[in-house]
């Protein structure tokens, strides 16, 4: 095998590998390695209360090790469909109702706003309104 294709098989793997690690984590299978240090680092970013010694501890963590086999089916029960159509399709909606209710409101803007009607709204609602500090 050539050197380049070594090298980028092993760069997935170690990639696939951090992926792993970060999904893990992110479900909570991990366990917590406290620091014989006292301060924060960058090796321990993580802190903690410690109720029996009254002081913060600093932790890093570290996922649980897992089978090839276990992880296959971790991620068959735990893998979901990211895209939510309903979510989407509210979210457009709502998008294009903020887009269009801005180009109404200013091609609309003159012609309104000065009208007989709008500025007897405005004197109602002002002189009727307590003002509450």
């Amino acid at each position: 095998m050539q050197k380049i294709l070594s090298d980028f098989i092993k760069e997935k793997k170690q990639l696939e590998l951090e992926e792993r690690k970060k999904e893990l984590i992110d479900l909570g299978l991990l366990e917590k390695v406290y620091s014989s240090k006292e301060e924060p680092s960058s090796e321990y970013p993580f802190a903690e209360w410690s109720e029996e010694e009254q002081k913060e501890k600093y932790y890093k963590k570290v996922p649980i090790e897992v089978s090839d086999e276990d992880y296959a089916q971790l991620c068959k029960y735990t893998k979901t469909d990211n895209e939510n159509t309903i979510a989407s399709i509210i979210q457009f909606v709502a998008w294009l109702g903020i887009i269009v209710g801005i180009i109404i409101g200013f091609c609309f803007r003159k012609q309104y706003f000065f009208s007989s009607y709008c500025l007897d709204f405005i004197n109602h609602f002002g002189n009727n309104v307590i003002w509450v500090c």
